[in-house]
């Protein structure tokens, strides 16, 4: 009765989000992590991996112990494979943070018995809370990139990353979306790369409705 009930606690801990992992599909975080959203008081993490997996973050704060983040829902923490989005709230305004991203890897998951593998760090990266009491903002515009992010790399070669305060995507950074690799080979790993992992990206999409017009270019 004991080991049942710990296996039901297993059980409880987990919503399956995605499909399982196929069979000998290896633990890595092949995209990011990249910043999104960040306020004063919060972020977004972002990064994807092969396998299935419980995602989180490890936050880092100068005097304070350690905070282990992970996305759940009534008490129950999320399990996935593919994109990975931790949000992280509680921050103070204008203030310094490291974090790590992670995922636990799910080795077998059934109705009584969850079995976990290994799990997998990216390496410690850091970025700042927005402070709506500094006096200037610093950010570099990116648009008509039509992908090819060696565009931005180059460029990215004549700033000053840790001086700014968000990039801005404004527009064309992609032509026809055909396939999610698309999206990654051509912004966001060479985005990851350079600055995303420290300073986010604001990225500008129009949408149009289906019947409506194509705006003159």
């Amino acid at each position: 009765m004991k080991n049942f009930k710990k296996s039901i606690t297993l059980v409880l801990l987990i919503i399956v989000q995605f499909s399982f992992g196929a069979e000998g599909e290896k633990l890595k975080i092949n995209h990011g992590p990249y910043l999104q959203n960040v306020s004063q008081t919060g972020a977004n993490i972002l990064f994807s991996t092969e396998g299935l997996v419980v995602p989180g973050i490890i936050l880092f704060e100068e005097g304070k112990a350690e905070r282990i983040i992970k996305n759940s829902n009534d008490g129950l923490y999320h399990v996935g494979k593919g994109v990975h989005n931790i949000k992280i709230s509680g921050l103070k305004p204008g203030t310094n943070y490291g974090y790590k991203a992670f995922g636990i890897e799910v080795l077998d998951f059934g109705p009584y018995k969850c079995v976990f593998g290994d799990t997998v760090f990216t390496s410690q990266c850091t970025f700042t809370t927005l402070d709506l009491n500094k006096k200037e903002v610093a950010f570099t515009v990116f648009c008509d990139v039509h992908d090819e992010p060696a565009k931005i790399g180059k460029c990215m070669e004549k700033i000053k990353v840790g001086e700014q305060d968000f990039i801005f995507l404004n527009g064309d950074i992609m032509g026809y979306v055909h396939e999610e690799v698309q999206i990654y080979e051509s912004f966001i790993d060479t985005c990851v790369c350079r600055f995303a992992q420290n300073v986010p990206f604001v990225l500008y999409v129009e949408t149009m409705k289906q019947g409506e017009p194509v705006p003159n270019t």
